[in-house]
């Protein structure tokens, strides 16, 4: 969970109580890599798939309103562009090197 802690720019231990909030309401679990017993893995359960789902329109419609209303919709139309190819470079690094 190193690498979402980074992912997500956030401390482990920050990311090891957010984890541990979402196994507690079923949403992940976790469990520990076999070949690594410091590693640990978080899945998303079916329960927080639903959660996510349910989640997510109102998340994107919030994110629009605070960040799209101060803009154009040609800016916003640049904007989405540029971070869709950052997006898509760094899908395309090794996690070592980001």
């Amino acid at each position: 969970m190193s690498e979402l802690a980074d992912a997500a720019l956030i401390s482990k231990s920050g990311l090891t109580r957010r984890v541990d909030r979402l196994a507690i309401n079923g949403w992940v679990t976790r469990r520990r890599c076999t070949e690594d017993g410091r590693v640990h893995w978080a899945t998303l359960t079916p329960l927080g798939i639903k959660a996510f789902r349910a989640a997510a329109p109102g998340h994107l419609r919030a994110v629009a309103q605070r960040f799209g209303a101060s803009l154009p919709a040609s800016e916003m139309e640049r904007i989405t562009k540029d971070l869709m190819k950052i997006a898509a470079a760094n899908a395309e690094r090794p996690r070592e090197a980001i």
